[in-house]
């Protein structure tokens, strides 16, 4: 549910971004990525007990 709510209200708020605001909409579509990374990550360390070293490198890919 939790997960669903921030994809559901990133994607409102990207709705809500004017024509020219290209940068709150590429933040916002980043948002909803990450959300969707993270749901995954959980469900994989739920399933496997713990998060592989490749998810680690891509999560801290995803810092940079």
């Amino acid at each position: 549910e939790s997960f669903k709510y921030l994809n559901d209200e990133y994607i409102a708020a990207w709705r809500r971004t004017g024509a020219r605001d290209t940068e709150a909409r590429e933040k916002l579509w980043q948002a909803v990525q990450i959300v969707s990374l993270v749901q995954d990550h959980l469900k994989k360390f739920v399933a496997d007990g713990k998060v592989s070293t490749k998810d680690l490198a891509n999560i801290k890919y995803l810092k940079t």
